[in-house]
């Protein structure tokens, strides 16, 4: 940071330390406290200011303007159709608040981590947090055992891995569950707002691997972490 002309996301901050010293942090909770930001947080005199509000950035007073803080309601005050079905699908199933980039990359990284491993539970959803934490994004653990149940009640067979699942095909599957919940919970959904969650999940991902025959079975029910 001392070397940067502006200040420095704690996210790039988080990803270098991990380059330079191993996954030892992360393993170790970083050193117990829990995140990257709570050790800084805990730090007597780091030598910089630790801004917390969304995304969360470190400076340099001397140096630095003070950083422009984020919005961090989300989703967004209802102010249209897409973002007010967002925060009741949210309230009724308990969907994680990710915004569709992070949901993105979230299942970019479960079809990397399954295309390579076996599935299991507890090892997959910390195998892929801490590949989300190593680039530089932090998606809690709760939150990836979520999906990770929740494409498994969407009908992909997940204890079959390792399989070449695309991120699209897993982000259907989870898709289904969460449209499952909504209707178990009669939260009616239209097709427009169901067009809302759809680019809410889907909306980031590239990846448009097709759906192989069979691959898919089972109902959907509710995902319960």
């Amino acid at each position: 940071m001392s070397s940067s002309p502006r200040p420095v996301t704690m996210a790039s901050a988080s990803q270098e330390v991990i380059r330079r010293l191993g996954n030892v942090v992360v393993d170790s909770r970083w050193a117990g406290t829990g995140s990257f930001k709570d050790l800084l947080l805990h730090a007597s005199d780091p030598g910089f200011v630790v801004h917390t509000a969304s995304p969360g950035h470190l400076y340099d007073p001397t140096r630095h303007d003070a950083p422009q803080a984020e919005s961090e309601d989300w989703p967004p005050p209802s102010r249209d159709e897409f973002w007010g079905v967002l925060r009741r699908v949210h309230e009724i199933t308990g969907v994680p608040v990710l915004r569709p980039p992070e949901f993105g990359l979230l299942f970019l990284t479960i079809a990397d981590i399954l295309g390579r491993n076996s599935f299991q539970v507890t090892s997959t959803s910390k195998s892929v947090r801490d590949a989300l934490l190593t680039e530089g994004h932090s998606v809690s653990r709760s939150a990836v055992t979520f999906v990770l149940r929740g494409i498994m009640y969407g009908g992909l067979p997940l204890h079959e891995a390792p399989k070449p699942w695309g991120a699209r095909l897993l982000a259907e599957a989870f898709q289904r569950n969460v449209l499952a919940m909504c209707e178990d919970a009669e939260l009616n959904l239209s097709a427009a707002e169901r067009a809302a969650v759809e680019r809410w999940l889907l909306g980031a991902i590239e990846d448009a691997s097709p759906v192989q025959a069979g691959e898919v079975n089972g109902t959907a029910q509710e995902a319960k972490v």
